[in-house]
């Protein structure tokens, strides 16, 4: 993507919400392990309670300033998260400000898209990074109902808190 093509095609604010699914924590060095991440969460989306959609699924990526490194949970939009079953755990997320950036192509240029967003979009654009909640979410990966988990293409949006 380059950067005179890269801007949000939508600014949005949503409320307070649940993400619950599996979560790992990885570095630089290792984060190009989180598809197996998701090899191992998608067949277990059935076994969540309180599930919101059919397929909707999320990257849920947080403290990147951690030495130790950074936070990801695999997951999907649920309404309660009581009943979760030991093998899941669950992020809140509160009420934010997005800008939402469209992904083209397939799904392992998404650390592209995200490194054009904080290297070139934020210094270029008068937003700021919302980093709140607590761990601070600081990016989100939304898969729609057209993503193809088997192709890797369809349907993938960077969603990014930003200050109101």
């Amino acid at each position: 993507m380059s950067k005179a093509d890269l801007k949000p095609n939508r600014f949005e604010n949503r409320g307070l919400r649940w993400i619950a699914g599996v979560q790992q924590k990885y570095t630089a060095q290792t984060m190009n392990e989180i598809p197996l991440q998701w090899q191992y969460f998608v067949p277990t989306i059935p076994k969540i309670p309180a599930r919101i959609g059919n397929f909707t699924a999320y990257g849920v990526v947080f403290g990147l300033n951690d030495p130790q490194g950074f936070g990801y949970l695999s997951g999907v939009e649920v309404s309660d998260v009581s009943g979760l079953p030991g093998e899941f755990t669950s992020i809140e997320i509160p009420a934010l400000r997005y800008a939402i950036f469209p992904h083209e192509g397939h799904v392992m240029g998404l650390k592209d898209t995200v490194s054009a967003i904080v290297r070139d979009w934020f210094p270029a654009s008068d937003c700021k990074p919302a980093r709140q909640g607590t761990p601070a979410v600081e990016i989100l990966e939304r898969y729609g109902d057209g993503f193809d988990p088997q192709t890797g293409m369809g349907d993938m949006e960077i969603w990014v808190p930003i200050k109101a």
